[in-house]
């Protein structure tokens, strides 16, 4: 392994992929192994070589835990490599596959968020909320989030409405009653 670091770092990335290749055929089976290279790959900034990796361990980990993360590692790697339109499509499965009280699912949302953020595209994002919603009219907090870039946005009248909907469909939810 630290051989391999030490090839990435000098730039020599086809025998940096060559020591990854070797270890991985002395250990096939051990995600431990896999894991290591695929975070190595991340920290020394070869994104194209841990894309891959990280996605054959979400296939391969049966522990529905670690499945998440490492699909939202692979969605947060292709964002970084500017592929924002599969990264979102990658973090919304992983949002209809998680409980929207797990602390998981409001980290998914925050980086689905930060994709279109990182370009200061509020637009866009209203955009997202307002198609998400249509798909999942039930997602409250969906809606205040909506109502928030709304508000932030200076389009009153159209947050307050978002709010008041999210009040029909979760008229005890006291956080809608105070940011209305």
């Amino acid at each position: 392994q630290a051989l391999g670091r030490v090839h990435q770092r000098a730039q020599r990335t086809d025998k940096a992929l060559e020591i990854w290749n070797r270890l991985e055929s002395l250990f096939p089976n051990d995600a431990r192994v896999q894991e290591q290279i695929a975070t190595t790959l991340l920290e020394e900034g070869d994104l194209k070589s841990a894309l891959p990796r990280f996605e054959k361990l979400a296939k391969s980990t049966k522990d529905a835990y670690r499945q998440s993360l490492f699909r939202m590692e692979a969605a947060e790697i292709r964002v970084r490599l500017g592929e924002s339109e599969p990264a979102i499509i990658d973090f919304e499965k992983l949002l209809g596959q998680l409980n929207p009280e797990n602390w998981l699912f409001r980290e998914v949302r925050r980086k689905l968020e930060q994709v279109f953020l990182r370009t200061d595209d509020q637009a866009g994002l209203v955009k997202y909320y307002e198609t998400w919603l249509e798909k999942n009219p039930e997602d409250i907090d969906a809606m205040a989030r909506l109502s928030r870039l709304l508000a932030g946005l200076g389009r009153g009248a159209e947050s307050r409405a978002w709010l008041e909907k999210g009040l029909k469909v979760a008229p005890r939810r006291k956080e809608l009653r105070l940011t209305l």
